[in-house]
Order: C-alpha cells, then sequence, then structure tokens
C-alpha cells in the first residue's frame, strides 16, 4: 500500500522509497500475503489499478494465482 502524499516532499519522499526499494517506509506498507481485507470506519475512494472504484468501508483484495493463461505463438 502507498499513503497518497498531500504535498511534493512527500511525493519525492513516496518516489525515493519505490526508486531505491527500501520498502519500510512510512508512506509505503509492505507485506506478502494471498488475501487482505481493509476496512474503515468511513466510506473512503477506491481505486482498482488506477481505476475509480467508488466509496468503501469494506475491501477484499486477493491474489488469483494462475487465473491468466498465457501463450505465446514461436516466431
Amino acid at each position: 500500500f502507498v499513503k497518497a502524499p498531500k504535498n511534493p516532499i512527500e511525493l519525492h519522499k513516496v518516489l525515493s522509497a519505490l526508486i531505491t526499494q527500501k520498502v519500510s517506509s512510512e508512506y509505503i506498507y509492505y507485506f506478502k500475503t494471498d488475501k487482505i481485507t481493509v476496512h474503515s470506519e468511513e466510506k473512503m475512494p477506491w481505486t482498482v489499478d488506477g481505476e475509480y472504484a467508488g466509496k468503501k468501508k469494506d475491501v477484499t483484495i486477493k491474489n488469483n494465482k494462475k487465473a491468466i493463461q498465457f501463450v505465446i505463438p514461436k516466431v
């Protein structure tokens, strides 16, 4: 999870942490899991892959491992 920066200084800190791969930052929450549920006391705006998904109080994110099969043709 990446905390939304509120000013250019915070944006710089987020970008620096991503570029240097310092995942233990006050703006980046990093952990490994195949499923997580996020609960909020009030509805908050949510995005999925950059697309607005409405305001939600509860969101479950699940990794559907191998859900898509890719076929690469031989050249």
